[in-house]
C-alpha cells in the first residue's frame, strides 16, 4: 500500500493535512523538517508519495525532492509553494517532482493531486504484473523439447530476441511457430511493446 509522508515545518499545516488524507482513506503521516523526511524514507519503504513545502528552514523542498529520489528513484514528489514561488516548484519538476501546488491550497484539489498519483501508480504495478506474466508464460522453460534440435532452437530465440533484425520463423503447421515467435518478442528488447499475431490466410487474396 503506498502511504504518503509530509513535509511541512508549518505543524498546524501538517496535522491538517495528515487528517484530510486520513478522512479520505488514505494513510498519511507528517514531519516537521526535512531530516527527519529524509531518516522516516530510509526506515519506511511504503512511503512512496511525499508531499513538501518549497520553503522551510535548513533543508529546502528542492533538497527534500533531490535527497527523496537518491533515496526512492520511484517516490512521487508533490511540492507545496506559495503564490510567488510557483516558478521554482516548476523548477523542481524538471528535475523529478511529479507534481506541485499552491498555497493556500483547495482541499479537494490536493486530494485530486494525490488520487490522480496514486491511480498511476496502480496503474503501471498492474503493467508490471502483467508483462512478468508475459515473461513468465513464453519464457523459454515453457517451450517443451529436450532433444538437440530443439536446443538449438532455445539457442536461436535466445541470440535473435537481443536484437532489433526481423526473423522468419517457418515450419509445419502445429509445431508451435507462434509460441516461438512471442517468445522471441517478450524475452526481447520490445517485451514492453504489443505483440500483434496476423492470420494472412484469413485474409481475402483481394486484399
Amino acid at each position: 500500500m503506498d502511504r504518503i509522508l509530509i513535509v511541512e515545518d508549518d505543524v498546524d499545516l501538517a496535522e491538517t493535512c495528515r487528517r484530510l488524507f486520513r478522512r479520505a482513506g488514505l494513510d498519511a503521516e507528517a514531519v516537521y523538517d526535512g531530516e527527519a523526511a529524509l531518516q522516516r524514507l530510509r526506515e519506511d519503504p511504503s512511503l512512496s508519495i511525499v508531499l513538501t513545502d518549497l520553503r522551510m528552514p535548513g533543508m529546502d523542498g528542492t533538497e527534500v525532492l533531490r535527497r527523496t529520489k537518491e533515496i526512492r528513484p520511484a517516490a512521487d514528489v508533490i511540492i507545496m509553494t506559495a503564490y510567488g514561488t510557483i516558478q521554482n516548484a516548476i523548477q523542481a519538476m524538471k528535475v523529478g517532482a511529479t507534481d506541485y501546488i499552491t498555497k493556500p491550497f483547495d482541499r479537494d484539489e490536493l486530494l485530486k493531486v494525490v488520487n490522480q498519483i496514486l491511480e498511476s501508480r496502480r496503474l503501471r504495478r498492474e503493467v508490471d504484473r502483467l508483462s512478468n506474466e508475459l515473461r513468465s508464460t513464453y519464457g523459454f522453460a515453457n517451450l517443451i523439447g529436450r532433444s538437440a534440435g530443439m536446443r538449438r532452437v532455445f539457442q536461436q530465440i535466445e541470440a535473435v530476441s537481443r536484437h532489433e533484425s526481423s526473423v522468419l520463423i517457418v515450419g509445419e503447421t502445429g509445431t508451435g511457430k507462434e509460441l516461438v515467435a512471442r517468445a522471441v518478442h517478450y524475452n526481447g528488447t520490445r517485451a514492453e511493446k504489443p505483440f500483434v499475431p496476423v492470420n494472412c490466410g484469413a485474409i481475402p487474396r483481394d486484399l
